[in-house]
């Protein structure tokens, strides 16, 4: 089986199967928003993009949109090889 650009599981605490998947192109890559609770509201407390960057490199982005999650910078970016 082809190895994935990207490849992603998911686990939540009530249910017994874990979610798995990635995207089927080469050229594929993926967006997933994580909504969490604040002061009774729900707000997007972060958003991990892949996507290739051209034939040999692969980003992966997190970024938070303010101070929902403690990290000391908005952006973080991960860049591989193929």
């Amino acid at each position: 089986m082809p190895i994935k650009n990207f490849s992603i599981e998911c686990e939540f605490d009530d249910h017994i199967s874990k979610f798995t998947g990635g995207p089927q192109d080469k050229d594929g890559g993926f967006s997933v928003t994580v909504y969490q609770r604040s002061d009774g509201e729900e707000i997007i407390a972060a958003k991990v993009v892949g996507t290739v960057r051209d034939a040999e490199v692969l980003a992966l982005d997190v970024w938070t949109p303010g101070s929902a999650i403690p990290i000391n910078c908005n952006l973080v970016r991960l860049l591989t090889k193929r």
